[in-house]
């Protein structure tokens, strides 16, 4: 009905399209075909659509401009990707399910993953007016005139992040030394820090080894959208012979990529490595249609972050002069056994239990915790490491 309904508007060939929550009654499935039939008619006819909904995966899966209402006020106009990653206000970061808010009091320190650097100065400013102290995780700050005031800050502890440049090159490098010469690239959405950063690694490697990128797909969020995304590079593609994924929200991308490949009876022939390891890497790694993932900073990156802070609350601040900052390595998983050792040891437990964490890393049960004695433990930090500590235990 919502076919017929839509091809009858467009007979009379009109310049402006008025859609007032059109799929608010289809199924979840037929509602997601739809959503990206709508956007390529659209797209074809070159008709401008003005699509009413309040469904905000629709809103950022669909369009070129959002404008954000609440009780008919505007709230924000943008991109999604501005909208997303600047937020105007409070509203406009719940209604995206950006951030959760809590009401409470923090009394020592607070940990935050910022989206981009311009929140960064907002957040001083409030953790400086509380006398809270503060730190970051996961994204480094590439703003200079940001970072400078940030870091001049007494309030701010410091911050762990990883290299995502070397990531995204080493990667890279590895899939090139599995015979890849042609890749398509899938990331997060531009804008993103990570984003940006692995844009630059994967280049890098590229050039140094003789790669050729041959497109890159950006803010892929759901898996139809990653399927057409893998089925066009297929068709445009015929040489591509490497689909890496850099970064993505798509759930479930792994598989829906594999399939894509295997439906054209690609998959194994075409080598597939990502960023960011996930539970069920070892069963394809196993098929051999799964090649290379780097990952695993999620589970260091939060327990250092704290580590920082903690320290700095407790009046030992790991630097002796501003702040605490380290960079944690990626690790790389090529076989099924560093899969499930993965699991094993990364997913289901804790890299470094309570004991370890108090008598290594917190200076005041230990004086020798500085930033070049972290470095040294990080030198050594591997899915082997971890799970020798754990099976010793």
């Amino acid at each position: 009905q919502q076919r017929v309904a839509l091809a009858r508007a467009l007979l009379a060939e009109p310049k402006l399209l008025l859609l007032d929550e059109p799929l608010s009654n289809l199924d979840a499935k037929l509602r997601e075909t739809m959503r990206f039939e709508i956007k390529e008619i659209a797209r074809e006819s070159g008709i401008t659509v003005v699509y009413v909904t309040h469904d905000q995966t629709e809103a950022m899966a669909m369009s070129d401009r959002i404008i954000l209402l609440n009780s008919g006020v505007v709230q924000q106009t943008g991109t999604p990707e501005e909208i997303y990653h600047h937020p105007a206000n409070p509203f406009v970061a719940d209604f995206l399910g950006k951030v959760a808010f809590y009401q409470g009091t923090v009394r020592d320190g607070i940990l935050f993953m910022p989206a981009s650097d311009s929140m960064l100065l907002a957040v001083d400013s409030m953790c400086a007016e509380a006398g809270v102290y503060w730190g970051t995780l996961f994204r480094n700050i590439n703003d200079a005139d940001v970072r400078d005031a940030v870091e001049a800050s007494p309030w701010y502890a410091g911050r762990v992040y990883e290299d995502d440049v070397t990531c995204a090159e080493n990667i890279v490098k590895s899939l090139a030394g599995m015979g890849v010469s042609n890749l398509g690239v899938i990331n997060i959405a531009k804008g993103d820090t990570s984003s940006d950063l692995r844009d630059q690694g994967a280049a890098k490697g590229a050039e140094e080894s003789g790669v050729t990128i041959l497109n890159t797909t950006y803010g892929v969020t759901l898996t139809t959208d990653m399927t057409k995304t893998v089925e066009g590079y297929i068709a445009a593609y015929p040489e591509m012979d490497g689909v890496l994924v850099l970064g993505t929200y798509c759930p479930d991308a792994t598989s829906t990529i594999l399939k894509a490949l295997g439906d054209h009876n690609k998959a194994g022939a075409v080598k597939y490595g990502r960023i960011d390891c996930e539970s069920g890497m070892g069963e394809y790694l196993d098929q051999g249609i799964f090649h290379v993932c780097y990952g695993c900073q999620q589970q260091i990156d939060p327990m250092l972050a704290m580590v920082v802070l903690v320290n700095k609350v407790m009046g030992h601040p790991i630097a002796e002069e501003g702040p605490s900052i380290i960079v944690t390595p990626y690790l790389p998983v090529t076989s099924s056994a560093e899969a499930a050792d993965y699991v094993n040891y990364f997913q289901d437990s804790n890299i470094y239990n309570a004991d370890e964490i108090a008598s290594i890393f917190i200076k005041a049960n230990n004086p020798d915790v500085t930033l070049d004695y972290i470095n040294g433990l990080l030198e050594n930090f591997s899915i082997a490491d971890v799970k020798a500590r754990h099976t010793a235990e």
